[in-house]
């Protein structure tokens, strides 16, 4: 008896952090994904009028691993003539360049049931950097999270995976 009720608490308290995520979309309610908390939704950079516009979903948790959604629409595919590949390796490239990190993995992937790629980079201190991108019509979308340590690496790359699009 005893056993049942200690099985029972562990599996109640997994379902209390498991419960802890919750799936957010954007006001303009285009895709969804998984955050541990609510996100805080915002413009980067761009302009309307000139067929470019970055927005952002993001959230900071307790233990200040950072989860990100990046999304820029544009009056014309971002790939114009260039393969998809490129343009990661282009993204792939400038995070290095930009940042104190390297990259220690990078791994094709699909995304939302589009091709994209991912890249794991680490800073000096170790934390982990998980960046997913796609080009999915108009659209490029980049996914960031970070992890403090590989042991929690498993929760960025939960929330690089529950990405999906909404229909239309």
């Amino acid at each position: 008896m005893l056993l049942v009720v200690l099985i029972l608490g562990l599996v109640a308290q997994g379902a209390d952090a498991a419960g802890a995520w919750k799936v957010c979309a954007p006001k303009s309610n285009d895709f969804h994904v998984v955050m541990p908390l609510n996100p805080t939704e915002g413009v980067v950079a761009g302009s309307v009028a000139a067929g470019q516009l970055t927005r952002s979903l993001s959230a900071t948790d307790a233990d200040r691993s950072n989860y990100s959604v990046s999304w820029t629409d544009y009056a014309q595919s971002p790939l114009l003539g260039r393969s998809a590949q490129s343009l990661f390796d282009a993204v792939r490239k400038t995070l290095e360049s930009t940042t104190d990190r390297r990259v220690i993995s990078r791994a094709s992937v699909f995304v939302a049931g589009a091709v994209g790629e991912e890249t794991v980079l680490q800073a000096a201190d170790r934390q982990l950097t998980l960046v997913r991108v796609t080009v999915i019509g108009n659209t490029f979308y980049q996914l960031t999270a970070t992890a403090r340590t590989e042991a929690d690496l498993p929760k960025a790359r939960r929330f690089a995976e529950s990405f999906s699009l909404n229909p239309r």
